[in-house]
């Protein structure tokens, strides 16, 4: 699968996970990939994860302002880490990427 194929599902997934439209599973199976991954800071896994509710410790899903104001940081900053964190998720393994577009099909079925 090229690169613009991989950040299609990788966009739609997330798309899918903000809208809160995906389930538990889905939800950990994304957290487990961006808590392995070997690039991103954990600063920058922690306010992704927060921005898409997912992880043991996060209830909910937050804004980009709200996670700002809570690490005292700009919402650039936030954004910046958010959008890092999504952009290493295009260079997953070719299985990983292949479970996601499963789930995304999935999920638009339903």
């Amino acid at each position: 699968m090229n690169l613009a194929e991989r950040r299609i599902v990788v966009e739609d997934f997330l798309k899918l996970l903000k809208l809160d439209l995906m389930n538990n599973d889905d939800k950990e199976f994304i957290y487990n990939i961006v808590k392995s991954l070997p690039r991103g800071t954990d600063i920058q896994k922690t306010r992704f994860y927060t921005y898409y509710g997912i992880g043991p410790n996060i209830n909910e899903k937050n804004t980009q302002i709200k996670i700002a104001n809570y690490y005292e940081c700009s919402k650039t900053a936030v954004s910046t880490s958010i959008y890092t964190i999504h952009k290493i998720l295009f260079r997953i393994p070719e299985q990983q990427i292949l479970i996601m577009k499963n789930r995304v099909n999935q999920c638009l079925k339903k």
